[in-house]
């Protein structure tokens, strides 16, 4: 499992969002909504934005429930992962072993065997 952790846009994502934005009419930021609603479900994000919360609603109103049924699919998603502060200590734990080969007896404290 790799260590990266992703905490912003690459240059190539940050063009393409803009683009669909832009040329699209916005259709990035909508697909955003639902992903963050459910993130907001979840407990991940703590509240939707006052435009967020009311495009979602635009979408469920006009868009016949498609900004729910989005967020559904993504919550699904969600729920069949680890909760976040145990992945975490997952790869923390797993990145403590990897990182300590010389010092056998400290391994075998922190349950990583030999």
């Amino acid at each position: 499992m790799s260590s990266f952790k992703k905490i912003a846009l690459t240059g190539a994502e940050s063009f393409w969002y803009i683009f669909m934005n832009i040329f699209m009419v916005g259709f990035a930021y909508l697909c955003k909504v639902p992903v963050k609603k459910a993130l907001v479900d979840f407990g991940y994000v703590a509240e939707l934005t006052g435009a967020e919360g009311f495009w979602y609603v635009v979408m469920n109103i006009f868009g016949v429930g498609s900004g729910y049924f989005a967020k559904c699919i993504i919550a699904k998603g969600l729920s069949e992962m680890p909760p976040l502060g145990q992945a975490r200590a997952e790869l923390t734990h797993s990145h403590v072993m990897a990182t300590m080969p010389e010092v056998p007896e400290r391994r075998a404290e922190l349950g990583g065997g030999q």
